[in-house]
């Protein structure tokens, strides 16, 4: 007897090698397995403009990177002072800072280090987690990554259309391709926006999913859908694999979907080589009773050993 519908894995047209780079853009979900790749010393770059969730923003960074000469302007005319600091409407609090010129340099740096990334990295990946956007009030058309707790009437609250939505993804994929990366995974974050209530959250996520599929059939670039929303939702499909607060996936949950989407997009070797790096990961973290003992000793030089082995056999990845 089958007592529940299991995600086969199926291997992807893009093949990703943990040897080189990738660039993880969108929600809080995109921090969860980059962080994953990370620990198995994987050189994923995960937002370096920081946590954006509609496709609106995350279209909006890429594009200043395609825009170089009209950055500064852009950012200048997107501050905001509050709480005592200067903030960008377009990021989130990473570039905040005490000044407006400190805060304008770090929105150009995150920018040019998004440029940079998703120049060096093999591919892509998007987790989209919402069509609900805020305009500003004042500005019809300006879409805020982060309202950075500022009054509720600054901002106008709704939700993009399917072709508003398409059009954004179109336009993620078009940046990435400018920018010299043709290979796009998207995703929808699992997460359950629970305050827009429970049809809103649907037709939230159901806009996403179907502005994906029009867009990946449209392109020049190679564009997959990896379905960590369906894997929580229809293949584990129980609360006991909810964070506390039923909206967010828990560890558990992240480490299944982390383990499916190596069976999808990386093969044996692949996967032997980010078992490898997370097992030096954990070598190196561990903390002796008693340092100077003389069995931490030894234990501190075979770890020594172990990582030289992996970088002279991994040398591209990240150096722990």
């Amino acid at each position: 007897m089958r007592f529940r519908t299991e995600y086969e894995a199926r291997r992807a047209e893009v093949r990703l090698t943990p040897e080189r780079a990738v660039t993880l853009l969108g929600s809080c979900f995109s921090d969860n397995i980059g962080a994953r790749m990370r620990r198995a010393l994987w050189d994923a770059r995960v937002n370096p403009t920081g946590v954006l969730f509609n496709p609106a923003s995350i279209a909006t960074a890429l594009r200043l990177c395609c825009e170089p000469e009209e950055v500064t302007g852009r950012v200048e005319s997107s501050l905001v002072q509050t709480d005592g600091y200067w903030a960008s409407l377009l990021f989130d609090s990473s570039c905040a800072a005490p000044t407006r010129e400190e805060c304008v340099g770090k929105c150009l740096e995150a920018i040019d280090s998004l440029r940079k990334s998703v120049a060096e990295s093999q591919a892509v990946i998007v987790t989209l987690g919402t069509v609900w956007v805020y305009e500003l009030a004042s500005q019809p058309g300006f879409i805020a990554g982060n309202c950075h707790k500022l009054p509720q009437a600054t901002f106008q609250r709704r939700r993009l259309s399917p072709d508003e939505t398409e059009a954004y993804i179109r336009e993620i994929v078009d940046c990435c391709h400018r920018l010299g990366c043709d290979e796009v995974i998207f995703t929808v974050s699992p997460v359950r926006h629970l305050r827009d209530d429970f049809h809103e959250n649907t037709l939230s996520k159901a806009t996403l999913h179907l502005a994906i599929d029009a867009v990946s059939g449209r392109s020049e670039s190679v564009i997959e859908y990896f379905p960590a929303y369906e894997i929580l939702l229809d293949d584990l499909r129980d609360y006991r694999w909810y964070a506390s607060d039923l909206a967010h996936p828990s560890e558990e949950a992240v480490e299944y979907i982390w383990e499916k989407f190596q069976a999808v997009y990386l093969d044996a070797e692949g996967q032997a080589t980010l078992r490898e790096g997370e097992s030096l990961s954990r070598a190196l973290d561990h903390r002796p009773i008693v340092p100077f003992s003389a069995s931490s000793e030894a234990y501190a030089a075979r770890v020594r050993e172990l990582r030289c082995a992996f970088i002279l056999r991994h040398p591209s990845m990240l150096i722990p």
